[in-house]
């Protein structure tokens, strides 16, 4: 258990519950979300199916927080084309990545 300390006790949180994403926060007020949002996108890894990260991208994150993405993780569940892949690294190419990490399924 790790131990977060206030003013009046303490409380142990439970490990898993310490690491997890909690955007919430975000929308408090604008200020939060405009100061927050950065730190959000710079200091977690997000993880990307490739054949639907730039739908992701699109429709979810939105283009203008591509350069602040600096950790990602892309998987692949079924082999795809090289075409496709073009995409997917037009995309990467966008983002301020210093780490990347990718994960192929083996062919059966």
């Amino acid at each position: 258990m790790s131990t977060i300390r206030n003013t009046q006790n303490y409380v142990d949180i439970p490990p898993a519950a310490v690491n997890q994403l909690s955007p919430a926060l975000l929308r408090s007020c604008r200020q939060i979300y405009t100061e927050a949002l950065l730190i959000l996108h710079q200091h977690n890894t997000f993880s990307f199916c490739a054949s639907h990260l730039e739908m992701l991208v699109r429709y979810g994150l939105g283009e203008y927080c591509l350069p602040d993405l600096h950790s990602i993780y892309v998987y692949e569940l079924r082999p795809s084309s090289a075409s496709g892949w073009k995409d997917v690294f037009i995309v990467l190419h966008r983002m301020g990545l210093e780490r990347v990490a990718f994960k192929f399924r083996a062919e059966p």
